[in-house]
């Protein structure tokens, strides 16, 4: 049987060490170059580096006009949700109840005191509904 020559033993280990590391080094260059390139096409699908800055200003504006619309829809559903919570609470019922009376009298006896007390009534019950109180604004 030969004898094992280390020093010929450690060269290829070394080497067999170097080859590894050269290789996996490759292997995340080219990864990182295709992450990288991935990343670089979906923001500039995203931000548009030729278009003048006005461009950018108007999809900043219909953004800003968008978000307006937004919160204006939600306030307006809340509002509506508020207005139907107060039309069954016990006073919006007879607030409701005296309106519709009043308006009843007013088509069966159209006077001036009934039309009069037809607004009156149902104004009340509008702003009951829209604010919550009787009070004038």
């Amino acid at each position: 049987m030969r004898d094992i020559n280390y020093v010929r033993m450690a060269f290829a280990v070394a080497g067999g060490l170097v080859i590894g590391w050269i290789a996996m080094r490759l292997i995340a260059m080219l990864l990182g170059a295709v992450v990288i390139g991935g990343l670089m096409s979906s923001i500039s699908d995203a931000i548009e580096f030729d278009s003048t800055p006005e461009s950018s200003v108007t999809s900043s504006r219909q953004y800003r006009d968008a978000q307006a619309t937004e919160r204006q829809a939600q306030a307006r559903q809340r509002q509506r949700q508020a207005e139907n919570r107060r039309a069954q609470t016990p006073k919006g019922k007879q607030l409701r109840h005296t309106c519709a009376e009043w308006r009843r009298n007013q088509r069966m006896t159209p006077t001036e005191t009934t039309r009069i007390n037809a607004e009156f009534h149902c104004d009340r019950y509008g702003r009951y509904l829209q604010t919550g109180s009787l009070r004038p604004r």
